[in-house]
């Protein structure tokens, strides 16, 4: 298998986590302010960015165990222009923003937005956002637990139904 160079590494890191429609302008129509403050009071709009920076420090650490010749300065040239991407995305005109708000308001009704923005005023709402980032990673934990603990159990009942099916010996 033929190894990339610096460059072409670079090129194809950025052709696989980057979809075009990111490199679109923002939608022409704004997003309704209801809905982009319901998405600030849940740290929707902070939390996209967060996401995208772990997911691409994640893939540029992989990328540099790949790829080791890469210069350090190249990896950080993408890493910053990424989260300066994401970042734009998520602003309140940005493209995503734009297209998170679209899909609120395609399941809920503008008066379910009031009522969720007036839940997410409360101390309870503020204190399910402060919170839900915790519980999330607390759950994640305890799926992986659980993973662990039950896959040799599940892989045996698996196995058994694939030989009983003759699919395997």
């Amino acid at each position: 298998m033929r190894r990339l160079t610096p460059p072409a590494a670079i090129v194809t890191l950025l052709l696989s986590i980057v979809p075009s429609a990111w490199a679109q302008p923002p939608a022409a129509s704004p997003v309704d302010p209801d809905i982009q403050h319901l998405l600030e009071l849940t740290g929707s709009s902070k939390l996209g960015p967060m996401l995208a920076s772990m997911m691409s420090t994640q893939i540029l650490q992989g990328v540099q165990q790949q790829h080791p010749e890469i210069p350090p300065r190249a990896i950080e040239i993408v890493r910053t222009t990424l989260d300066e991407q994401f970042k734009s995305a998520f602003a309140p005109d940005g493209t995503f923003m734009h297209d998170l708000a679209a899909i609120w308001a395609k399941h809920f009704t503008h008066d379910e937005i009031l009522g969720l923005v007036t839940f997410y005023e409360t101390p309870l709402g503020r204190k399910v956002v402060d919170n839900l980032p915790a519980i999330t990673q607390e759950g994640a934990q305890a799926g992986m637990a659980w993973a662990q603990k039950t896959m040799p159990d599940i892989t045996k009942i698996v196995q058994d139904r694939l030989r009983a099916e003759g699919f395997i010996k």
